[in-house]
């Protein structure tokens, strides 16, 4: 896990926490000096930052060898830090589309003539409740993430298949419903006078 760290400006007023990645970024830019004092979970007091062996070699000018100092860890932010990314609530938005559109489509499969966009939707809604398993409590990891999302692209894939055959089958009844009317109007005439 991510350490957060303090430290200090003029040896008086402290700042932080921040992530040490952010931490030992501010030390290499210069932007925290190497008499400052530094402190983080686990140090008994307050010391030096040049005192820091971990931290050395993040300090400019302190490598006497030459040698490039290591780039700071790269480590994602800790749940529990107020810096942490966490995703917009809509589980309950999913949930609520996932389980209609899983009725919807059972209800079509039960027509027979909606077999096809039927199971279309109970898939589309049984991959918006993937995804909204795979977010979980709203900061995933990034395996749970790449999952999630890959769940919603399959639901919106077949949401926009659905929505095409449902066109198809509108234009399809509003041609049939011409053709009919038609067929009343030549039906009409021929029954005139």
């Amino acid at each position: 896990m991510d350490k957060l760290w303090y430290y200090t400006v003029g040896g008086t007023e402290q700042r932080g926490p921040l992530m040490e990645r952010d931490f030992c970024a501010k030390i290499q830019a210069g932007e925290i000096a190497p008499t400052e004092l530094v402190w983080t979970q686990g140090m008994p007091t307050w010391a030096p930052l040049q005192e820091q062996p971990a931290l050395r070699p993040f300090i400019p000018n302190a490598n006497p060898t030459g040698a490039t100092p290591p780039p700071a860890p790269p480590s994602a932010p800790s749940t529990n830090s107020p810096q942490a990314a966490r995703l917009p609530a809509f589980g309950g938005w999913l949930s609520f589309v996932g389980i209609a559109s899983i009725i919807g489509g059972a209800l079509l499969t039960i027509t027979c003539v909606g077999i096809p966009v039927g199971i279309l939707m109970i898939l589309s809604g049984t991959a918006a409740l993937g995804a909204k398993a795979a977010f979980g409590d709203g900061n995933p990891s990034p395996e749970q993430l790449a999952t999630g999302m890959a769940k919603l692209r399959t639901f919106f894939v077949l949401s926009g298949v659905i929505i095409i055959l449902k066109l198809l089958a509108v234009l399809i009844f509003l041609f049939n419903l011409g053709g009919a009317a038609l067929a009343l109007s030549q039906m009409a005439d021929s029954f005139s006078p």
